[in-house]
């Protein structure tokens, strides 16, 4: 199953995001895939 989500990088080098469904629970990570990581925790707590 694919889950959708949007990301951007911060001007320090941070990526934040949040899934397209929960729109509200943002999180962040070092690097874009340290954000995956957090984004499929979010997703396992629903």
């Amino acid at each position: 199953m694919t889950t959708k989500f949007t990301y951007w990088q911060e001007d320090d080098g941070k990526f934040l995001g949040y899934l397209n469904d929960y729109p509200d629970h943002w999180t962040q990570g070092e690097s874009l895939q340290d954000l995956k990581e957090h984004l499929r925790d979010l997703k396992t707590e629903e």
